[in-house]
């Protein structure tokens, strides 16, 4: 224990002298933007400083989850999280279409867990080993490409949804990385014992179908927006779908993430916000950003919005399951 102990104050340690290095390089690019400065180069130097946060974040987690297995007294006394339940109307909506037997059928293996910001629950072509209905917070769905050079935000859960997208259709692989935008909570379940249930319950793998493809479609209208719409349009629809997500008027999410899930330079979400804020449609601090025209963000964003919860069509095992023939009487 003593060795698990000392190896964690060592990962601890390394995240916590990357954590400060990159809290550095954001002052000074906030430094060289007051001077109306380059930050190209600053931002470069940033990215590749977060990366090796990441790295660093994703070992120390991975271990506190080891440690959990093989020492469990030790992380229920020192790392678990003390998380109480949200109110009924506030847990995940998810969950709560679904059928009290089904419900019932799940909780014995539902777990509380936090969702601390930028942390990943899930890495491209990683095994999946939870899965997670979000109450609070919100996730980020980004696709990774280059050999990992290039990272593109594609689509935002909240507590409408989940994550482990890929085990509706039989994988147990993930496609893209997850991770959380906006700190919060949730509830967890292994992935192997969610794949138990949802044989069990055909209701509980239709309601989990259902909600995957809306959020497919999310990605399609993303997909569109980034291919043709204006950074101002793109983000002006990223706003409305990100107070969507979190259902509140004022989003926490600095420049820097804005940039991150628009896949552009921050200098291109600075102007984009100076103009959206001086048409009088948003109010803005540090790290800030306030909703005061809803109706003219819509306009700005434009076609590019779409439906921000599409409704899926009925998939055939969807109308199998309630006894739907889909065909005119």
């Amino acid at each position: 224990m003593r060795e698990l102990r000392q190896k964690l104050a060592r990962l601890k340690q390394r995240s916590a002298k990357a954590r400060d290095a990159v809290a550095r390089q954001r002052e000074l690019i906030l430094r060289l933007e007051e001077e109306q400065r380059d930050t190209s180069v600053a931002e470069d130097f940033l990215h590749a400083m977060t990366e090796t946060l990441r790295v660093y974040e994703d070992a120390e987690s991975c271990f506190i989850d080891e440690l959990k297995l093989v020492a469990p007294e030790e992380w229920r006394l020192n790392y678990a999280e003390k998380l109480e339940a949200p109110p009924a109307n506030k847990g995940n909506k998810l969950l709560s279409s679904l059928p009290f037997t089904d419900l019932t059928l799940m909780q014995p293996f539902l777990e509380r867990v936090g969702l601390n910001s930028r942390s990943r629950l899930q890495i491209t072509n990683r095994i999946l080993k939870t899965v997670h209905f979000l109450e609070s917070g919100m996730v980020s769905v980004v696709a990774v490409t280059g050999g990992g050079r290039s990272r593109t935000q594609v689509g935002l859960i909240g507590r409408e949804g989940m994550t482990g997208i890929p085990i509706v259709f039989g994988s147990m692989r993930s496609p893209f990385d997850l991770e959380v935008e906006v700190e919060g909570q949730g509830q967890c379940i292994a992935t192997k014992k969610l794949l138990e249930l949802m044989e069990q319950s055909p209701s509980i793998r239709t309601a989990l179908v259902d909600y995957v493809q809306t959020l497919w479609l999310q990605f399609a209208q993303t997909a569109a927006a980034n291919a043709h719409g204006t950074i101002e349009q793109r983000l002006a629809r990223l706003l409305l779908v990100v107070e969507e997500r979190l259902e509140s008027d004022e989003i926490k999410l600095t420049h820097e993430q804005l940039a991150t899930m628009l896949a552009v330079r921050r200098a291109g979400v600075t102007v984009a916000l100076q103009r959206l804020e001086a048409c009088g449609l948003i109010n803005r601090e540090r790290g800030n950003v306030t909703i005061a025209d809803h109706v003219g963000l819509q306009a700005a964003a434009q076609r590019w919005r779409g439906d921000p919860n599409p409704r899926p069509q009925p998939s055939l095992r969807s109308m199998a399951s309630r006894g739907g023939s889909g065909g005119r009487k």
